[in-house]
């Protein structure tokens, strides 16, 4: 389950990554654009690895 969810982070990334760039492109304006790309992947990400650790609690056998 790790190696899939790992894979679906790079994955994410690379196309979050990869519109960030055309938007570079047409803007002129790539620090900002990161930074509000790496806000949006910080807003996404964090509950969810938050959730999974808590699931990964409470389905652990104890």
């Amino acid at each position: 389950m790790r190696k899939a969810s790992a894979l679906v982070l790079w994955l994410g990334l690379i196309e979050l990554l990869g519109a960030s760039q055309i938007l570079v492109t047409r803007l002129q304006e790539p620090m900002l654009i990161l930074m509000i790309c790496s806000g949006i992947y910080f807003v996404l990400s964090f509950p969810i690895a938050r959730l999974g650790g808590l699931l990964e609690k409470r389905w652990s056998p104890r």
